[in-house]
């Protein structure tokens, strides 16, 4: 019966590399001082690559601005940002990064979150990886932990996946990753 059910739900594939890219944001429990550890992943949606998350303490629209700002620059901006309707996610830095690359921004309808399953999919996978962050310690040091987490990302970047045929991410965006938007094709987007 699920089988069926999701059958016929729609579903949105992306063929071109650096097309679509979604971002969210997940917590750890608090620690002694009442500060949650949080990552914000950034995934590619056509190849499933994983760009290294920002990693801190507490949400803030200023610091996922300034990562997306260093991922378009490393990467080359994508033409559309999947992301939920969380603050930080929608804060005025990050509205004003998206304007800047000219990316257009996608965000979820609310209570649907199927609408950015991809990256709730890579979440679910990184939880599993660093379950050992489900132990608050007594103080979050997100420079101490990054290279963990760095880790767990690769290890997910270069896993052999089903849906890419049997292929890692990594190779599929390394090898496809050419084209960059022009402003005339964003500005065609926009129409």
């Amino acid at each position: 019966l699920h089988r069926r059910q999701r059958h016929r739900w729609q579903r949105v594939t992306w063929r071109r590399v650096n097309v679509a890219w979604s971002i969210d944001g997940v917590e750890w429990p608090a620690d002694r001082h009442g500060a949650r550890l949080w990552l914000h992943p950034v995934q590619e949606l056509c190849s499933r690559f994983r760009f290294q998350p920002l990693v801190r303490c507490g949400e803030d629209g200023a610091a996922i601005a300034r990562h997306l700002q260093a991922l378009f620059e490393a990467h080359g901006a994508p033409l559309f940002l999947k992301r939920d309707n969380g603050s930080a996610l929608n804060d005025a830095a990050v509205n004003g990064v998206l304007a800047a690359h000219a990316v257009i921004p996608l965000n979820s309808p609310v209570h649907y979150p199927r609408y950015n399953g991809a990256v709730e999919n890579g979440i679910g996978e990184a939880r599993r990886l660093l379950r050992w962050l489900q132990y608050a310690p007594p103080r979050w040091q997100p420079e101490a932990l990054a290279p963990y987490v760095r880790a767990a990302y690769q290890e997910m970047n270069y896993r052999p996946r089903r849906c890419l045929a049997g292929r890692c991410a990594a190779a599929v965006y390394h090898e496809s990753r050419g084209h960059h938007f022009s402003g005339t094709e964003r500005q065609a987007a926009l129409v």
